[in-house]
């Protein structure tokens, strides 16, 4: 079975689109590999013009303005896709804008048979979603009782999720059923909305039923920047290698995520490489 990516570019310009596609197809250079992408009308000439620059078969699908917020929108997308397309194995959901692949995500060497989902913890120290005041906020916008629940836990990114096609359906399944339940009409089009509910779905245990991990950036798998770059944790003069790849404790990280953070020197370098907007 194949492997998927799953992911929105919604209004942005061809840089953004190509890096994100480009980068992937520069890493996973193989027939065994499916790219969803959910655009809008105004994407579709990028995507039109990548297909044929690299010669790639991207299946992509034009969605209608909605009063859901993206950000929430699209685990709908995503879930309604899946349901009438199951066969696959591996699925990553991610973001898009700050996304930059550098090597198989699908071959890292923590990917087997144990886990049904992936999930990547942010390199907070001990901030916790409690004491960060954007996912405190988050959590807040939700109107959700999920205060005890997350009273000193991890920051989790609800921007990056791997896992098996049962793992992902399951966690889908849950995130729109709170989301068509128990948030407020109003409140559907706030942006964080996924961040509290996909704290919900994890800090309630409504996934106990499944085999989960919870990745560190020193795994190598997903390279989760913004608060590396906030606190001051980054080493920058071993930051990148010769060949202008990312590094974390001198290995290359397989997927970058929040790379935009990074200061523009740093930047300048990666877009030689990336083709990054800087």
């Amino acid at each position: 079975m194949k492997n998927l990516i799953m992911t929105t570019l919604i209004n942005y310009n061809f840089d953004i689109h190509y890096r994100f596609i480009g980068t992937l197809y520069d890493s996973i250079n193989d027939n065994n590999l499916d790219l969803v992408l959910f655009i809008s009308k105004n994407d579709e000439k990028h995507i039109l013009e990548i297909i044929k620059l690299l010669n790639k078969p991207i299946i992509y699908n034009i969605i209608d303005e909605s009063n859901i917020h993206i950000v929430n929108l699209r685990f709908k997308l995503y879930y309604d896709y899946l349901n009438n397309n199951k066969n696959y194995n591996l699925i990553f959901l991610c973001d898009s804008r700050d996304v930059i692949f550098q090597k198989n995500i699908f071959n890292h060497p923590i990917i087997n048979n144990i886990y049904d989902l992936y999930f990547f913890y942010e390199e907070s120290n001990n901030i916790t979603i409690d004491k960060c005041k954007y996912n405190s906020l988050y959590v807040k916008k939700t109107k959700l009782d999920l205060f005890d629940s997350i009273y000193n836990k991890k920051i989790i990114c609800a921007g990056t999720i791997l896992g098996k096609i049962n793992g992902i359906l399951d966690y889908l399944f849950l995130f729109n059923n709170i989301l068509d339940n128990e948030i407020e009409e109003n409140d559907k089009n706030l942006y964080g909305i996924d961040a509290g509910i996909n704290y919900k779905i994890i800090y309630n245990n409504l996934l106990n039923h499944l085999t989960l991990k919870f990745c560190s950036n020193s795994d190598n798998l997903v390279y989760t920047m913004a608060f590396p770059i906030h606190l001051n944790l980054i080493n920058y003069n071993k930051l990148l290698n010769n060949n202008n790849q990312i590094l974390y404790d001198s290995n290359i990280v397989y997927c970058i995520h929040q790379y935009d953070r990074l200061d523009n020197k740093i930047k300048k370098k990666l877009s030689i490489k990336y083709n990054l907007t800087i």
